[in-house]
């Protein structure tokens, strides 16, 4: 049952956001950033800083599929890049609190949140920031193997197949609660949970993972920069645990490799001045590299103390954020999820705390119109608490004398009762976000502009005419 689950949530996953993915489809050319990347990526040429160099080489194998417009190829890239990023959140959600439903449900609505979705149907860079924001975090967590700690659990002799049943003890918090003179607590997991089957890697072999994830971020999207204070402060709290212990590596020769890994990815960025000068027809220059790797045209954008000056800032992000959630209850759920995982996992909810307020943090300072791309890893954070919220809640409900007599009973009732809890939460939730499909994430039908460029060509031009639009000016 346990290998059948696994693999089945997956397939549910993917089956059911592919479709929805693929039906919002952008079909023709973009405009702005998308219609850049659309045209370069075949071509693997330059885009605008800061160069995106994993995004192009990452989506150029897909416009060698053989059917469909190019246009449609590079945007089913970013579709598979999101898809990839909801399974990852998926199996974080389920290694953190080990239950499967509501680690898949969690994962699906992350998935349609407004702003997630409309970067998943059309060549953005964003699904790809995603998916390497939440390996980064996956890995973090394994790095310290931390776990939910459930306040209330079933007894241990319920059936441990499907529902978190199985009561085991803890060693690492039970050592931890004996130094601190606090009673012991105990982890709720399940042998659903994938590191049941598997033995872990050892946390020195993930941190070199880690790094070498963070450096490769760097080159698709340098606000990857926010996930460094929490990396560090994961080794930190991961050395005085006592997980590092029993590494080959030790000191200054471990300290080096953790550093070859972070910087290692970033010779990605060679591709700027090798792929400058095959376009071009001219070197780059030292000059001109490291300002376009920066983004030194957008540092006008970004100012610092807008989230003292500026107290208007404070309403936009926050608008930015309760629109994705869209209903009031959602919204609560995600408050009282981030503060149920402080209170039971301390050590991983601060770091996803210390994120979370990272990426907030520079949407207060950074004044460009397209803000809400850049907190979805903010908002993937927020999936986590509103799956900790239902967790929460269903801890509150198992605490029931006749709930839990009728979980003891089976896997089947406990399934039940974790079922017919999510139902009642998210209905509501994917009704309001259906109305999303005709109006803010449909990219699948032609734009009048696609239109009005198709009548264009079809008028009597000269031979090599060159056509000037005022883009402006074009029927939106």
């Amino acid at each position: 049952m346990a290998r059948t689950w696994r693999w089945l949530s997956y397939v549910l996953l993917v089956g059911f956001l592919l479709p929805v993915y693929l039906v919002t489809l952008g079909q023709t050319v973009g405009t702005a950033d998308t219609f850049e990347f659309q045209v370069v990526v075949p071509r693997l040429g330059i885009v605008h800083p800061t160069g995106y160099p994993l995004y192009l080489l990452l989506s150029k194998p897909f416009t060698l599929i053989p059917f469909n417009s190019v246009a449609w190829r590079v945007n089913l890239a970013t579709a598979v890049f999101g898809l990839t990023a909801v399974c990852l959140l998926y199996l974080l959600c389920w290694r953190l609190t080990n239950w499967p439903l509501t680690s898949l449900l969690a994962a699906v609505i992350f998935g349609l949140t407004p702003t997630f979705w409309s970067q998943a149907i059309e060549a953005e860079v964003y699904t790809l920031h995603s998916l390497l924001v939440v390996a980064a975090l996956l890995l973090m967590r394994e790095i310290g193997d931390w776990r939910l700690e459930a306040k209330i659990h079933l007894p241990a002799n319920s059936n441990p197949n499907l529902a978190g049943s199985q009561l085991i003890s803890d060693s690492q918090t039970s050592n931890s609660n004996i130094r601190s003179n606090r009673p012991s607590k105990a982890n709720l997991t399940t042998d659903t949970n994938p590191a049941a089957r598997n033995p872990p890697l050892h946390p020195y072999t993930l941190t070199l993972l880690l790094s070498f994830t963070l450096g490769l971020g760097l080159t698709n999207h340098l606000t990857t920069i926010i996930l460094l204070p929490a990396a560090v402060l994961t080794v930190i709290l991961a050395y005085r645990t006592g997980r590092y212990s029993g590494s080959p590596y030790h000191g200054l020769k471990a300290a080096l490799l953790i550093a070859l890994a972070f910087i290692l990815p970033l010779l990605l960025y060679a591709y700027l001045p090798i792929r400058w000068a095959a376009v071009n027809g001219e070197p780059m220059g030292l000059a001109r590299f490291v300002n376009w790797i920066i983004g030194g045209r957008f540092q006008g954008a970004l100012q610092l103390t807008a989230w003292l000056e500026d107290s208007t800032r404070y309403d936009i992000v926050g608008r930015l954020f309760a629109d994705e959630w869209l209903t009031i209850w959602t919204l609560i759920l995600v408050i009282v999820g981030a503060a149920y995982l402080l209170l039971w996992q301390w050590r991983y909810g601060l770091l996803l705390l210390i994120i979370w307020f990272g990426f907030a943090s520079y949407a207060l300072n950074y004044y460009v119109p397209d803000l809400a791309v850049f907190i979805i890893p903010a908002q993937l954070i927020m999936a986590i608490w509103w799956l900790v919220g239902i967790v929460a809640a269903l801890d509150l409900v198992l605490a029931n004398r006749g709930v839990r007599q009728l979980a003891n009973r089976g896997v089947r009732q406990t399934f039940l009762i974790e079922a017919l809890f999510l139902m009642a939460g998210i209905i509501p939730l994917l009704a309001a976000t259906a109305d999303l499909v005709p109006n803010q994430v449909n990219r699948s039908q032609e734009e009048e502009a696609v239109r009005w460029a198709k009548a264009v060509f079809e008028l009597p031009l000269d031979e090599n005419a060159a056509i000037l639009a005022d883009s402006e000016q074009l029927p939106g």
